[in-house]
């Protein structure tokens, strides 16, 4: 990956340079889910280190092979079921942990979704969030993959991570974790009040994350509550490069409403630049 260009991405998008597309037919903000891993040997996923490289994430996968994860290797056990959490990368407000899920007994595990009524506390205070899950089966007794925080209010630099789960797939029990968790180096690019309007519309760019593994970027949309929510956001080098986007998602609180004006606060990751790709 082209460190150079990144940097000269978000140095161009600080000072101004912001790609907005509005698409009219869409009227709900929704999170990209980790691509799948049709391809993947699910077999090589049987080793908790390798989670974060096999999810398909691009910056997940940089992170594990820069080694900018944190390993954890906490597990908890009830019902024979014993859930591990075996690394976390932290990188501008949002958490990503790699688990596993094995079934001591010969009951299947099966289910739509591996979880059911978590809770997640910071620093002791519980966290409002949402984010995508993604998982795979390994067998008919074990599965694996990365569960995504991404939290409506900012997180410090580090804190105690606690979380407890009640079900796992059809299995009601107590899955409880805590540790420390510490954002990942990188630099903070500086912002300076920098916003841009369209026709009725104002975005205002909060903050931008680089580090090796990719580039994080919030920002505010005031808009008519009528108005389309902003569908998708480019970050672009100088000569005209997007750069892969590998989510991008959205979110609004009730005290977000005021009169007929809504903002609605974003958070999209990007990566290495994309091939053949120009704005």
């Amino acid at each position: 990956m082209q460190n150079k260009g990144i940097m000269s991405a978000t140095i161009a998008i600080a000072i101004g340079i912001l790609m907005l597309y509005y698409n009219q037919d869409i009227k709900i903000i929704s999170a990209r889910d980790i691509p799948a891993t049709s391809s993947v040997e699910i077999n090589d996923l049987s080793n908790g280190s390798s989670i974060f490289e096999k999810s398909g994430d691009k910056e997940l996968i940089i992170a594990e092979k820069k080694r900018l994860i944190t390993k954890v290797e906490q597990s908890a056990t009830d019902q024979d079921i014993t859930f591990t959490i075996h690394d976390v990368y932290y990188n501008d407000n949002q958490i990503f942990l790699a688990y596993s899920i094995q079934s001591k007994t010969d009951h299947l595990l099966e289910g739509p979704y591996p979880f059911g009524g978590d809770s997640i506390l910071i620093n002791g205070k519980r966290l409002n969030s949402g984010g995508k899950r993604w998982f795979t089966k390994v067998s008919n007794d074990k599965y694996v993959g990365v569960y995504d925080i991404n939290p409506i209010t900012d997180l410090p630099d580090q804190f105690r991570l606690e979380m407890v789960f009640p079900r796992i797939f059809n299995q009601e029990g107590n899955w409880s974790f805590d540790f420390n968790v510490k954002e990942t180096v990188g630099n903070k690019i500086p912002v300076f009040d920098k916003s841009k309007s369209y026709k009725e519309s104002t975005l205002a760019l909060k903050s931008m994350k680089l580090n090796p593994a990719g580039t994080a970027v919030s920002f505010d949309l005031t808009q008519n509550i009528n108005e389309s929510e902003l569908d998708s956001f480019n970050l672009l080098t100088d000569d005209g490069k997007a750069l892969n986007v590998l989510d991008f998602a959205g979110f609004s609180l009730p005290e977000d409403i005021k009169g007929n004006k809504e903002t609605i606060h974003y958070v999209s990751r990007f990566s290495e630049v994309k091939e053949n790709t120009h704005i």
